[in-house]
């Protein structure tokens, strides 16, 4: 039995990235030293070295002018809610010598299954962007005196901050993860003397404060060379050291920066109507203040200071009837204040068809906006799986199925705008079961029901007509670089449903048990009466409430749908023991097929390896004794036989249960796995 994962949004950032983006080069003083050399930083989260920054500098040229080429390779190893995986980032800068801003800039990330990146070129005063895999260029307009920063060379700050009696400066920045120009303010500090790998370091000392994402980082920088030696940026911290650090990184697990703990443990999430919660938190993303945390369904009294939020929190969202909802399509042309809301972006790409003609698809003779919204969030609720890290756009998403809630979030939106709904992405954080009850950095939508106003949706948490009023509300996502930054919650009150209708709990009797087997080591799982609800303890994690049985007699995990319980009972009808059936969607690798030339033709099409998302583990389809085998990333193999009466592939046993999925075109794109754990009634 896997942990069960919650919908949180990790904003999973490269700090070198961060560093590139707001550092302010100049005239680059490198050009004066030896070249090519090569460097390398160190990367904390928290306590832990996690990741390392190789940065190589060669004298290279660009159209037959001399520049500096600035060569990095990122790497960072975390984990995050069960799932571990490798940040991978590739940078390059070409230099001007001059005034030591950069000519052009590609940049890539790799994080799971999540690929993005772009590319950047300088010409005539403007910068022109081109995101990985695709041809059309964005413009984006260069005020003069624009900077365009690299993450290693600041030799501008010594010429700029060189009369002590200068303390502060704004520069006009690109800001190259989200294509902006922005006003930076560095402020100097009192130089340091810095020990690092076996050198003593003098350095100057700046804070660089990013007003409109409330993001500050402090750098220190080599008095001599005007080189990077040390950064802190939210909870990582990038310093300088030798090759040696390439073979001491770990993996660095994230739950702490996006998770705090609670008071309260409150299993029926989707039943929270009301719930007043004290909070201290200081949010990276958007400048806050008292007024703009008091929004429809939420109130807060206390104070915002520099960004730091500390008060209560009032929450209870009303959900949604439909009432009056605008018709579909509606025509929105006459509400300025609504275009940016109907607009593409980088990342909610509704101009793309592939996404415009499935949401068409999806919402084909609606009655209404409402029903429309509905159809779209139930279709991403039900057909895009949970993985960290996620999609990273709309149509990546889309294409592999897969993301956290800002993915999923993403997703719905650019389906919405597609088919002209007003359409926003929010966040801040939502109560999850998760160590006895804790506060997790979430993203979830917004849509524009107009005389009603904009309603909340959250697809990730299955709540695709709602959300729960456990859902604090922080503000719209307006870039790429997001933290709670949270130290304290504490649940005041809180009300669970109407008090009408509550569901009669004698019906729960013949289930409520504990229920174990050898396959699960003996331990126990326990059937609880959770408030007129079913609820599985699941040991050491939480406990997860089940909705009742449908038609085929499946008990669903109203969290986590794709996981449900089948009960068994004897002749008498006592309940003798449960199937616990999780359902994994697991997308072909293009890889070679092992044993393909030794197949018989009707079975080449299934062979190959299919990745878990979220877990990034590996399974294979091969050929093997004459038969299909299933081979876990363990190594155990398992023969497969066609049931053709169910329409599935199966072992021996009938606890492994596959169906494969092809395109348009017959290929094999992915399998549907099911496993099945029975455990007995003790």
């Amino acid at each position: 039995m896997k942990p069960t994962r919650m919908h949180f949004l990790p904003a999973i950032i490269t700090a070198v990235l961060l560093l590139g983006s707001l550092g302010v080069p100049g005239t680059a003083r490198t050009q004066t030293q030896e070249l090519p050399q090569t460097i390398h930083y160190g990367i904390e989260l928290g306590d832990v070295l996690c990741g390392y920054a190789e940065i190589t500098l060669t004298a290279a040229e660009r159209d037959g002018v001399p520049v500096i080429q600035l060569d990095e390779n990122v790497l960072m190893m975390l984990t995050a809610l069960g799932s571990e995986f490798n940040t991978r980032q590739t940078l390059q800068y070409q230099i001007d010598r001059e005034s030591g801003n950069f000519v052009w800039h590609t940049n890539e990330v790799e994080q799971g299954d999540t690929h993005l990146g772009a590319a950047y070129v300088v010409r005539d005063g403007a910068v022109y962007l081109t995101p990985l895999g695709e041809e059309e260029e964005t413009r984006i307009d260069l005020p003069e005196g624009t900077v365009l920063p690299n993450p290693m060379i600041y030799d501008y700050l010594l010429r700029d901050f060189a009369d002590p009696v200068t303390t502060s400066r704004v520069h006009k920045t690109l800001q190259v993860r989200d294509g902006k120009v922005l006003d930076i303010t560095t402020t100097r500090l009192p130089d340091e003397d810095l020990e690092l790998a076996g050198r003593l370091w003098h350095t100057m000392v700046f804070d660089q404060l990013d007003e409109e994402a409330a993001l500050n980082i402090r750098v220190w920088i080599d008095r001599e060379s005007g080189q990077l030696v040390q950064a802190n940026v939210l909870n990582r911290r990038i310093f300088r050291t030798d090759a040696s650090v390439i073979k001491k990184i770990k993996v660095a697990d994230m739950n702490s920066t996006i998770m705090v703990p609670t008071n309260e443990n409150i299993t029926d999430i989707q039943g929270i109507r009301y719930m007043k919660v004290r909070a201290r938190l200081t949010p990276v993303g958007l400048p806050l203040d008292e007024e703009g945390l008091t929004v429809p369904g939420q109130t807060f009294t206390g104070t915002v200071t520099d960004n730091a939020v500390d008060g209560i929190f009032e929450i209870r969202h009303v959900p949604y009837t439909g009432d009056n909802a605008p018709s579909f399509p509606h025509d929105y042309s006459n509400q300025t204040e609504l275009v940016k809301y109907l607009e593409a972006d980088r990342y909610c790409e509704s101009d793309d068809a592939v996404l415009a003609g499935k949401a068409r698809e999806i919402t084909a003779g609606a009655a209404d906006s409402w029903n429309a919204v509905q159809r779209m969030s139930a279709w991403v609720a039900e057909n895009i799986d949970y993985a960290i890290p996620g999609g990273g756009t709309a149509r990546k998403t889309f294409d592999t199925r897969a993301g956290e809630c800002g993915a999923h979030s993403l997703l719905l939106a650019a389906f919405c705008r597609s088919v002209g709904i007003p359409a926003r992405v929010v966040w801040g954080c939502m109560y999850v079961p998760n160590q006895g009850g804790a506060f997790g950095q979430h993203g979830w939508n917004e849509i524009y029901m107009g005389d009603a106003g904009w309603i909340p949706v959250d697809a990730t948490a299955q709540e695709t007509d709602f959300v729960d009023s456990g859902h604090l509300r922080v503000g719209e996502l307006e870039g790429t670089t997001i933290a709670l930054n949270a130290t304290e919650f504490e649940i005041l009150e809180y009300e669970i449903g109407s008090g009408e209708d509550r569901p009669d709990a004698a019906r729960l009797l013949p289930y409520l048990g504990i229920y174990s087997s050898k396959d699960v080591g003996d331990r126990e799982f326990t059937v609880l009466d959770q408030g007129g609800k079913l609820g599985l303890d699941i040991p050491g994690q939480m406990v997860l409430l089940f909705n009742d049985p449908d038609d085929a007699g499946d008990w669903v995990c109203q969290l986590a749908p794709k996981l449900r319980i089948r009960f068994e009972s004897d002749g008498s009808g006592a309940i003798t023991a449960l199937s616990l059936m999780e359902k994994n969607r697991m997308p072909r690798k293009a890889a070679p097929a092992e044993n393909a030339e030794d197949a018989p033709e009707e079975f080449i099409a299934f062979l190959g390896s299919y990745v878990l998302q979220g877990a990034n583990v590996v399974f294979a389809v091969i050929y093997s004794n004459g038969t299909l085998c299933l081979r876990e990333p363990r190594g155990a193999e398992y023969p497969l036989t066609f049931d053709e009466n169910a329409g599935y592939w199966r072992d021996a046993s009938g606890t492994r249960r596959i169906v494969f999925e092809t395109d348009g075109t017959g290929a094999v794109v992915a399998f549907t796995g099911t496993h099945i754990t029975r455990l007995e009634r003790r």
